[in-house]
């Protein structure tokens, strides 16, 4: 007989890149260039694919023009009301009519903020006309090519994180508890036996296999991928 038993028990998971983003247009159009293919490497954000923005260009001219003619008419309402107040401080102008021209000058300020909200809203739209790489990583799938219609919204492309890549282990709430977080814990990864470090633990017990998520950081020499 023992007085001991030492019971050994191992517990399967995933590696995981930290970040992972399904990449689209906000707004919808014609994709003209998909500058970016699937194992292509990308830096954060370098543009990965365009939407024709012609009609968007065209707009945006009509509202510089717009703020053009705003501001002449904002010089013009102020050169007007520099007159008429030199005019009021010798009784020569009723404060009625300079009433007036300070209203023309609020008016013609009006006009020249709305064109320049309009201006910025469509420089907006074009900016958002190209997907960018929000961080530094790996393209896993392209799922568009040049002329396609893109809805607002739509998965293009697939981006995962390069650097530091993350373990998720699903665990008993028991073994799970005696965890400590930010200690260090040895993981088989591929036949290898890496020290990972916990960073965090659901604390939240999963319906399907009835465990706990620890997620582990791994160190970024590793060259381990996800």
């Amino acid at each position: 007989y023992r007085d001991t038993l030492v019971r050994e028990e191992q517990f399967t998971g995933i590696v995981l890149a930290r970040r992972s983003s399904a990449l689209g247009f906000e707004t919808g159009g014609r994709i003209t260039s998909v500058n970016v293919d699937i194992g292509d490497t990308v830096s954060e954000n370098q543009v990965l694919a365009r939407l024709d923005t012609r009609a968007l260009n065209a707009r945006l001219r009509a509202s510089d023009a717009q703020i053009s003619e705003a501001r002449a008419a904002v010089q013009l309402a102020e050169a007007t009301r520099e007159r008429q107040a030199f005019l009021i401080e010798r009784d020569l102008l009723s404060s009625q009519s300079f009433d007036e021209v300070q209203t023309q000058v609020d008016a013609a300020n009006a006009r020249l903020a709305a064109a320049e909200a309009q201006a910025q809203t469509l420089r907006v739209q074009i900016e958002l006309a190209s997907i960018r790489a929000p961080f530094a990583g790996v393209i896993t799938e392209r799922r568009v090519d040049e002329g396609a219609i893109a809805a607002p919204g739509q998965p293009m492309l697939e981006l995962i994180e390069i650097g530091v890549p993350e373990v998720r282990i699903g665990l008993p709430p028991d073994v799970a508890s005696r965890l400590l977080v930010d200690d260090a814990y040895s993981i088989s990864i591929q036949g290898r036996e890496v020290s990972a470090r916990l960073k965090a633990i659901t604390g939240v017990i999963e319906t399907n296999g009835r465990t706990v998520t620890a997620i582990f950081e791994l160190p970024e020499a590793t060259g381990i991928a996800p």
